[in-house]
């Protein structure tokens, strides 16, 4: 099962980090650049797949700093 996101909460903080982990293959998010979101492409995230994101309040997008699939 893959859920869809585009948008996620907004940061509280400049910069403030999201750190975002998969812990399964069964059940994965597929983050798109959409909404809030400024990736380097889609993800889908799944089991070790890790997403780092900072806040950037200029643009109110959440950008990402890091991947590791």
């Amino acid at each position: 099962v893959e859920a869809a996101v585009t948008t996620i909460a907004t940061g509280l903080v400049p910069w403030q980090e999201l750190i975002l982990i998969g812990t399964s293959d069964a059940l994965t998010v597929r983050l798109t650049e959409a909404g809030n979101l400024d990736l380097n492409g889609e993800l889908s995230v799944g089991d070790g797949t890790t997403l780092t994101l900072v806040w950037d309040n200029t643009t109110s997008k959440w950008r990402e700093t890091a991947r590791r699939n």
